[in-house]
């Protein structure tokens, strides 16, 4: 029943709050504190417990982002894994996190935040500088992450393209192979990068750049004969 005030000298209609709305963000409010504490007990199945209920909370559970950042420094492998889960569907809220933990000093969680932040493809568009610094990762591991993360953030992320180009040179093969690729993901914007490792001196490395353009120019169609006379025609 709408309820009739005078304020001002106007009639306004002022309908009441429904019933119970109040309490139940009162108590989501309360669950995520109580579950954002519980990120921290002594029990490592409780913690594993916590994150998993603070994701099934969705946007609700924003709020727990920094303890759950926190979490993915915790010294039980599957507790960090599901940290990281988490924190995924947590989307853009969870970037900044996520970025900050790809300087930690323990090389596992920085693995764990970069295949976080590439499962976040474009979402994780700012924390492309930080995916840029970690192509220069002492851990392999973490580099070719990293290279991978910054692929599935697509064109937003051509500012690492020269830092990308320079990993083609890695000592690691599989970062080599991935850091190729996702060049080729870049697109002509790449070219110029892909074109200069040609004259490397190291014919692993003018092979794989050999490679990458080859797949460059079918992607945008400059190298398909086919397209080539439909546009002279």
């Amino acid at each position: 029943m709408r309820i009739l005030t005078t304020l001002l000298g106007i009639g306004v209609l002022v309908a009441p709050a429904c019933p119970g709305q109040g309490q139940e963000q009162t108590g989501a409010s309360l669950a995520v504190a109580a579950l954002t504490k519980a990120l921290r007990d002594e029990d490592a199945s409780v913690r594993t417990a916590a994150a998993e209920a603070l994701g099934n909370m969705g946007p609700e559970a924003e709020a727990a982002t920094a303890g759950l950042v926190e979490l993915v420094r915790d010294n039980d492998g599957y507790v960090r894994a599901t940290a990281a889960k988490v924190l995924v569907r947590m989307g853009p809220a969870a970037v900044p996190g996520l970025a900050g933990l790809l300087e930690d000093c323990n090389p596992e969680v920085r693995l764990i935040a970069s295949r976080a932040l590439a499962l976040l493809g474009p979402k994780a568009i700012p924390a492309v500088p930080a995916l840029t610094e970690a192509l220069r990762d002492a851990d392999p591991a973490v580099r070719e992450a990293a290279a991978k993360a910054l692929g599935n953030v697509g064109p937003e992320a051509q500012a690492a393209i020269p830092a990308l180009v320079e990993l083609v040179r890695d000592n690691d093969g599989y970062v080599r192979a991935t850091a190729a690729k996702v060049l080729v993901r870049m697109g002509p914007a790449a070219v110029p990068g892909l074109a200069g490792l040609l004259e490397d001196d190291n014919p692993e490395v003018r092979r794989i750049a050999a490679q990458a353009l080859r797949f460059v120019t079918l992607r945008t169609g400059t190298g398909n004969p086919t397209s080539q006379s439909k546009t002279t025609r």
